[in-house]
Parts: C-alpha cells; structure tokens; sequence
C-alpha cells in the first residue's frame, strides 16, 4: 500500500535523525 510505503520512509528517516543525534 502507498500508506505503507511512506511509513517505512518516515520510519527509515527517524532512523536517520536518531543516528546523527
């Protein structure tokens, strides 16, 4: 589903921030 797509974008993301935090 398009909505789950852009979940797992959101989520890699906030993978992203939290790792350069």
């Amino acid at each position: 589903r398009i909505a789950d797509e852009r979940t797992s974008k959101t989520l890699e993301l906030e993978n992203k921030i939290s790792m350069l935090e």
